[in-house]
């Protein structure tokens, strides 16, 4: 998988729907992912013995092997499958009944085209999560910090922890850089100059290269008693303090989920 979640991603369509697979594979491939397909369960599993998708995208209702026994074959003894796996049906009254089994995600046709990339975006960001933790990568922090004695400490202590360090002082450069270095969390200082955290966390959210990257947002002076805002849509916590372990050990939470 690339270091963008979209681009080089390959991704498997299980469907017997021809038409609908058409659509969906122009669709996906317009969006930047690489797609293969399948129209059975039986045909999936035999391109599985030469191809690793980043992504199965499945149907439940097929001629012969279906859905639900295509996923018992391709899962480990534990019952969890060996690829992540987003069931897409026409069949939304089970949805109950997969909320219950180890996969990604659940989708009920007709489901809107946003819905499905973003779904897919954030599957695939989470897995890549996963797989530094896993591996002797280190974790690229951004953080965003206008006073330079506070950034240096933070970016110090990040760096003694074992985090790769991206440092900007503005909302502007996060917009700029963040595209480029594809960090794996974002940790803002809410009370920033011209633009503050909390207004630029959104635009990250709606950026389509940042909407999967986790958002803190910290500020050191509600330590005083003041009051933290509400979430703003993609920011994972908002942290009143600007304690430089208490700030690494929520970046570190939020990259184990």
């Amino acid at each position: 998988m690339s270091t963008d979640s979209s681009n080089e991603a390959t991704l498997l369509v299980v469907d017997d729907n021809e038409h609908f697979m058409f659509l969906l594979k122009d669709f996906l491939s317009y969006e930047g992912f690489h797609v293969e397909t399948a129209r059975s369960g039986e045909e999936a599993e035999e391109q599985l013995a030469t191809l690793s998708p980043d992504l199965i995208i499945l149907d439940i209702s097929m001629p012969g092997m279906g859905g639900i026994e295509f996923l018992k074959r391709i899962s480990d003894d534990t019952g969890v499958p060996r690829h992540p796996v987003l069931v897409l049906t026409a069949r939304s009254a089970l949805r109950p009944f997969f909320e219950k089994l180890p996969i990604d995600a659940f989708l009920a046709k007709p489901c809107p085209e946003a819905v499905l990339a973003s779904t897919i975006r954030e599957i695939l960001a989470r897995h890549m999560r996963k797989a530094r933790a896993a591996s002797a990568i280190p974790s690229r922090l951004m953080l965003v910090e206008d006073d330079g004695g506070k950034a240096k400490v933070l970016q110090e202590f990040s760096l003694s922890a074992g985090f790769r360090v991206d440092v900007v002082e503005s909302a502007g450069a996060l917009l700029s850089a963040a595209p480029e270095c594809q960090p794996d969390v974002i940790l803002i200082k809410d009370s920033l100059p011209s633009m503050k955290g909390r207004v630029v966390a959104p635009l990250m959210g709606v950026m389509s290269s940042t909407r999967t990257i986790p958002i803190l947002l910290y500020d050191e002076f509600l330590d005083a008693g003041g009051q933290a805002p509400t979430l703003p849509p993609g920011v994972s916590r908002f942290l009143p303090t600007g304690d430089e372990s208490a700030l690494l050990e929520a970046v570190t939470e939020v990259l184990r989920v």
